[in-house]
């Protein structure tokens, strides 16, 4: 998951890159980031299902500009509540081309 540099700072680091990274490592697949954070969003903890979607949907760039040569592509999150990152993410690669789109989180919170 892209992280503004913003949030990343603060925090230290990125839980999603650490996990990819290690991920690359292990399955000794490439890490690739083609989106880019627009802007650090207000936390999501207190935002319903309808906010966090329409947070998510304005918030991300995708920086490759020719269609991609991906067939098969893994989203990397370190949690997952609504899946609306994962779900805007998803649509916009299967829109430049991709095949198959795989979420993979670490941890599934439920979502009251």
């Amino acid at each position: 998951m892209p992280t503004h540099p913003l949030s990343r700072f603060a925090r230290g680091f990125s839980p999603a890159d650490d996990i990819a990274q290690d991920l690359s490592k292990a399955l000794r697949i490439p890490v690739v980031q083609p989106f880019k954070a627009l802007y650090q969003r207000q936390p999501q903890r207190k935002l319903s299902r309808k906010e966090r979607f329409q947070q998510v949907s304005s918030k991300y760039l995708f920086r490759k500009r020719k269609r991609v040569h991906w067939r098969y592509v893994a989203l990397v999150d370190d949690v997952m509540t609504t899946g609306a990152t994962l779900s805007v993410l998803s649509q916009c690669l299967k829109r430049q081309g991709v095949e198959q789109v795989h979420c993979w989180v670490a941890s599934r919170t439920p979502f009251d």
